[in-house]
């Protein structure tokens, strides 16, 4: 555990800052492009800590302007290899924190994508469907024209049908004539 909590204008200013952010976590939001960017190692942190820390001279006594250097002697070294070890504890647990988050973040975008590409193929068919429904694509429209053409040889063909009908009514009534027309012929 930590022996010593820092104190002092920085860590208020931290407290500050997590007020104002409300103190939780921040959402992270995929992003769009698949880019894969570098991930942040413990030795990028490191330095990162190390440059915005003040800074120290070769003693490990921090550089102190316009105020007097006061020298304790073991103790002050021993607070500040402490601090250094909590501090670079910290920052392996940011790290591996944020590189943990970042790979749930890197699932979850390759899940997002497949989602909208089979989004994209469902509305595709939806579409597709609705222009068939509609009778607007090319396939409707050539259904209809066959339907069409159909519907006119088969009124073609009622037509013929009934004619032929016509016909062979007239036969039946000539040939019925013809009989009963030779049956008085011989009478006359």
């Amino acid at each position: 555990m930590v022996d010593s909590i820092p104190s002092g204008p920085s860590t208020d200013l931290r407290r500050r800052r997590r007020k104002v952010t409300g103190g939780g976590p921040m959402k992270l939001t995929p992003l769009e492009d698949s880019r894969v960017r570098p991930q942040i190692t413990k030795k990028d942190l490191v330095e990162a800590v190390r440059r915005m820390a003040p800074a120290y001279t070769q003693d490990h006594q921090p550089v102190l302007r316009n105020r007097k250097r006061i020298s304790v002697g073991s103790q002050q070294t021993d607070s500040y290899t402490t601090q250094i070890q909590v501090m670079e504890a910290g920052v392996n647990l940011n790290a591996r924190k944020f590189n943990e988050i970042k790979i749930a973040a890197d699932e979850r975008a390759v899940t997002l994508k497949e989602r909208l590409s089979a989004l994209r193929a469902l509305k595709l068919e939806s579409d597709a469907l609705e222009e068939m429904k509609k009778g607007e694509n090319d396939d409707s429209l050539a259904i209809k024209a066959l339907i069409k053409k159909i519907e006119e040889a088969t009124a073609d063909t009622d037509d013929k049908l009934h004619y032929r009908r016509q016909l062979d009514h007239m036969h039946r009534r000539l040939s019925n004539n013809d009989v009963t027309v030779y049956g008085h012929l011989p009478g006359l």
